[in-house]
């Protein structure tokens, strides 16, 4: 009998490569058109969190199936960089260095990684396309909804 990661390895090993990539990319076109739909919408932390959490996975996986890391390079690598520095070196300053580094964390760094993930899977211009139709329509609802709240209807 055939242990579990052996019928894993076998399964993997059936799939050709180029079905693997296509899957990890159509993974995180869907996961990132979702992230960006919901920026907008103030009481939907989880869907973003789940959709930044499967867009971070597909990416990893199409590193792995690619082996190599695939970091795209961007005129703000540099600026990025400063400003997190600069962010962990206010960190000596702080009042509670913990709780800064919590918040740092959760802000600075998932800024930077939602920012490298738009720029690895928004590389073709129909893909482009989708991000900008999901960013619309969600500010479009927004819209919609603010107006509709603010005169009671």
């Amino acid at each position: 009998m055939k242990s579990i990661n052996q019928r894993l390895t076998d399964t993997i090993r059936i799939l050709p490569t180029d079905i693997l990539i296509s899957f990890v990319d159509q993974g995180l076109g869907i996961s990132l058109l979702l992230l960006l739909f919901s920026l907008p919408f103030a009481y939907v932390t989880a869907v973003r969190e789940i959709a930044l959490g499967l867009a971070s996975f597909f990416w990893l996986m199409a590193m792995i199936l690619n082996r190599r890391v695939l970091l795209p390079k961007t005129p703000l690598d540099w600026p990025l960089l400063a400003w997190v520095g600069v962010t962990l070196l206010s960190l000596v300053w702080a009042v509670n260095p913990d709780y800064s580094f919590k918040e740092i964390k959760g802000e600075i760094f998932k800024g930077v990684v939602i920012f490298y993930l738009v720029c690895y899977g928004v590389y073709r211009e129909d893909r482009l396309k989708q991000v900008y139709l999901a960013l619309i329509l969600s500010n479009l609802l927004m819209v919609i909804w603010g107006i509709w709240d603010f005169f009671n209807l």
